[in-house]
């Protein structure tokens, strides 16, 4: 009874690690979209008002690399994945 309850925990951890990681790489494309659409107007019409979304969104990039980088559940090519991200 002990191992299969260890064995639910652990398969619990790498199930809500997965979920978190998903929703953190969800927030980065968020991010990745916000300093993409704020160069895009930047370079249409030169005003740097349409850079405040970038300024804003590349720490949370950031932040997010950083997230990402603390789980320590995936396949090795995942593992190597990341590393190439960053």
């Amino acid at each position: 009874m002990s191992e299969s309850f260890n064995r639910y925990r652990a398969e619990s951890a790498s199930v809500t690690e997965t979920y978190n990681t998903i929703s953190t790489l969800n927030d980065m494309v968020s991010n990745l979209k916000d300093v993409q659409a704020a160069q895009r107007g930047y370079v249409i019409t030169g005003q740097e008002i349409y850079l405040v979304p970038y300024d804003l969104a590349l720490p949370e990039i950031e932040k997010d690399f950083a997230i990402l980088d603390d789980f320590k559940t995936g396949t090795k090519d995942q593992q190597d994945l990341m590393v190439r991200l960053n």
